[in-house]
């Protein structure tokens, strides 16, 4: 992905930047939120089991 086409996913507020994951980081987030003590932590959800979903 070129500069450019993360800076277009990127939400930009008045206060407040909230940037796109990039693709090196999405293994890691992956395994925190497949985790399911931090997951009952964070936001009370079930465990991610599929990397690809959406």
């Amino acid at each position: 992905m070129e500069e450019n086409d993360e800076m277009n996913n990127n939400l930009i507020t008045e206060r407040a930047v909230l940037k796109s994951i990039p693709e090196e980081d999405r293994e890691f987030i992956f395994s925190e939120f497949s985790d399911a003590k931090i997951t009952k932590c964070l936001y009370d959800e079930e465990p991610m089991t599929d990397i690809n979903r959406n």
